[in-house]
């Protein structure tokens, strides 16, 4: 095992096949590392408090807490092209080729279509705010999985739900 020093804080990574994308919440950027090297080859500011990371159809996707936004960011010209509001938006994870975000407002789940950029499947969790950690998602098993760690509860809901 190795451990690299990149003097990122608060950094969550993934990939886009060639790239390693990390989110530096501290610095309301996101950061391109080129892994042979290691070294941080471009920052892109984003927006306040880049949070998840997801990549899909050729695209950065960043969810963004304190900005209660979703940006969409190309990897080729390290810029944002466009963004859509999702109120503080935490994390996102790519499902097939639809884009899954939370919110940390209740928590919620929605479906992201990241070619039209248009949310829809909006689902309510829970009436709650999650103040001191994240709503973290994944889709496995036929379920879309999300975590509220202010509940002490780990949500499940059918992919079939999710669909309708």
């Amino acid at each position: 095992t190795e451990i690299y020093t990149l003097s990122l804080h608060d950094a969550l990574p993934i990939s886009d096949g060639r790239d390693l994308w990390v989110s530096v919440f501290g610095d309301n950027a996101v950061a391109k590392v080129e892994p042979r090297t290691r070294q941080v080859i471009a920052r892109v500011k984003v927006c306040s408090g880049p949070q998840g990371l997801a990549y899909s159809e050729g695209q950065l996707w960043v969810a963004c807490t304190n900005s209660g936004q979703l940006a969409d960011i190309s990897p080729q010209s390290d810029h944002v092209v466009r963004r859509i509001d999702y109120g503080s938006a935490d994390a996102v994870t790519r499902d097939g080729a639809s884009l899954l975000v939370t919110s940390d407002n209740g928590p919620s789940v929605a479906v992201l279509d990241p070619r039209s950029g248009k949310l829809s499947k909006k689902i309510q969790l829970s009436q709650g705010f999650i103040g001191d950690a994240n709503a973290d998602v994944l889709a496995a098993g036929g379920y879309v999985w999300v975590s509220s760690p202010d509940e002490g509860v780990l949500y499940r809901i059918s992919a079939e739900a999710m669909a309708r």
